[in-house]
């Protein structure tokens, strides 16, 4: 391991350091709910069932609209450095509006606005993952940065459990509120660490483009294997846009779980990449 970190592009060392710091904060890299907190939250602002699903049906409609757009705003860039920091310097409002709002539909438009820097965040970003590392050692790469990222976030989610504990619990909106401090301190040093640390992304674009209709036909005139990919792809999300955002109120609310068993939930994803990312990818040599 030692070995494999030492040959290591800088860049593939701060992508590491900067998911380990957003997995510390209780959140996944690319994704958007916070924590799993998102849903108790909105509901302890009075927002029904009803609502929380308008919320993330709004949230979803808008990154899709967003989606190409952002596409070819990143596709017309040459340096993708300079386009993913300012992306994540676009969010950090977002955290501040969250922390202050007594009203979801505050909460609403505060998310979409954090939407929005992450359809330009979240694409530059996976591009910066790959340059960083070479093809030859991409899969072990890849599992070397699962592992050591879950390590950080193994130790957060019952942290995060007893500091709402000790603030009173899952009961009031106000003893959640400050993690979205904690989302907006840690994505502050994740800005310094990308604005200093990460090198420079150059991507050279042929001299001829395509539109959005070349690219649709590149994918219907793609391997199966892409199509399939594409296909689990879309029915993964379908089912996990509709069980997340009531996941956390029906753990807590209907199935009476404790926040220390919340907060174990939490820990065992990333427990589960500890131990099992560095083997499987050792035994892979290709994707």
């Amino acid at each position: 391991m030692k070995k494999f970190w030492r040959t290591q592009k800088q860049n593939y060392k701060v992508m590491i350091a900067r998911d380990s710091l957003t997995m510390f904060s209780g959140r996944r890299p690319l994704q958007r709910v916070m924590s799993g907190y998102d849903s108790i939250f909105l509901n302890r602002l009075g927002a029904t069932e009803v609502q929380i699903g308008y919320v993330n049906g709004i949230q979803n409609l808008a990154a899709l609209i967003l989606a190409v757009p952002s596409g070819l705003l990143i596709d017309k860039s040459t340096d993708i450095k300079q386009i993913y920091y300012r992306s994540i310097l676009l969010s950090l409002p977002a955290f501040i509006g969250l922390y202050l709002t007594h009203d979801w539909r505050i909460y609403l438009g505060m998310m979409l606005l954090y939407t929005a820097a992450l359809s330009i965040k979240n694409p530059s970003q996976l591009i910066i993952n790959i340059d960083s590392m070479e093809d030859t050692s991409r899969v072990s790469g890849l599992g070397f940065h699962r592992t050591i990222t879950a390590i950080a976030g193994v130790t957060s989610p019952i942290l995060i459990a007893l500091a709402i504990d000790y603030l009173g619990g899952l009961g009031s909106a106000d003893n959640i509120r400050p993690l979205f401090l904690l989302f907006l301190a840690t994505d502050l040093v994740i800005y310094y660490l990308v604005y200093t640390r990460l090198e420079p992304v150059k991507i050279e674009h042929k001299k001829e483009t395509g539109n959005i209709l070349e690219g649709l036909k590149a994918i219907i005139g793609s391997p199966v294997q892409l199509k399939l990919l594409l296909f689990s792809e879309i029915t993964t999300l379908f089912v996990m846009m509709m069980v997340n955002p009531f996941r956390g109120i029906y753990q807590v609310d209907i199935k009476t779980a404790t926040l220390i068993i919340f907060g174990w939930i939490g820990v065992a994803e990333p427990f589960i990449d500890i131990f099992f990312s560095i083997p499987y990818s050792s035994k892979s040599t290709s994707f």
